[in-house]
């Protein structure tokens, strides 16, 4: 993990291969986070596995997690479905995910 004034980026390593990395940011309680993984290692439930580790050890004080997603993503919006988040907007192909803690 590297951080600097609220912004982190983590690198999601799996079996000592870098795989992806997810980029947050929090402001005013509220995390913004993007996750991107590797095409090689997509459909491995890694991308669910490391959200799943950054809400569990979300900070006290962040209240929501929005995260934006083109819409015809499906594998990306089909999981943030499945963990809980909403849709809060959309702004042409772009659909904003809000969960709330």
């Amino acid at each position: 993990m590297t951080e600097t004034e609220g912004v982190c980026y983590y690198k999601i390593i799996t079996d000592g291969i870098l795989t992806g990395g997810i980029h947050s940011e929090i402001n005013d309680k509220t995390m913004y986070l993007s996750i991107c993984i590797d095409e090689k290692y997509r459909r491995l439930g890694i991308a669910e596995k490391a959200l799943k580790k950054i809400i569990s050890v979300m900070p006290c004080d962040v209240e929501t997690i929005e995260a934006n997603i083109e819409e015809t993503n499906t594998p990306s919006t089909a999981l943030f479905q499945k963990l809980g988040f909403q849709v809060s907007s959309q702004d042409d192909e772009l659909v904003t995910y809000r969960k709330l803690l």
